[in-house]
């Protein structure tokens, strides 16, 4: 358990399990001048991977992170920012080439299940030297928005809204993690 912007979170013990063949290391979580670290570490030939979630469970409303490092990871590494219930009740912002290096789209907003309706998932691209991207996931009874803004302007890089026929349900925890695709 960490404590970190007021809330307690769960990190993720040493284990193995989805999403991905991961191996899981809670070594591999830690804060550092009041900022989330996420790292993957390889150890006898293994891969490690991170994870924390909220004790909590959280309502609607609307939740804030800033990513403070380019997203420019090896294809096969997926980092993650959700709420989660199950695989039927998950609003994902995620940064992955999902094991393709020449994806241009690096960056997704999803309503899970993903593949239920064309109109859950949105790729887009991100330029490999924005830093400092913040995030915006409006979470209400009659819909989604999720906004991805850069710079002390404010300038747009993405938003995104949907109100489909599939709405996760109203509580759920957060989670961030950093995992491996294969």
């Amino acid at each position: 358990t960490i404590t970190w912007k007021g809330r307690e979170w769960n990190v993720r013990q040493q284990d193995q399990g989805g999403p991905g063949p991961d191996n899981w290391d809670e070594d591999n979580v830690f804060i550092r001048d009041d900022k989330l670290v996420l790292k993957i570490t390889k150890s006898n030939g293994k891969w490690y991977t991170a994870q924390i979630q909220t004790q909590e469970m959280l309502g609607y409303g609307t939740y804030r992170f800033v990513l403070d490092t380019p997203v420019t990871f090896d294809p096969n590494v997926v980092l993650a920012g959700f709420t989660y219930v199950d695989d039927l009740n998950e609003i994902d912002v995620e940064y992955a080439k999902w094991s393709n290096p020449l994806e241009p789209d690096n960056g997704q907003f999803t309503v899970q299940p993903y593949d239920a309706s064309p109109d859950q998932l949105l790729r887009f691209s991100v330029p490999p030297t924005l830093m400092g991207l913040r995030h915006e996931i409006m979470h209400f009874p009659n819909g989604v928005i999720i906004c991805a803004v850069y710079d002390a302007d404010g300038k747009l890089l993405e938003r995104w809204e949907y109100g489909g026929t599939h709405l996760p349900q109203e509580t759920a925890q957060w989670f961030f993690n950093l995992w491996l695709v294969k």
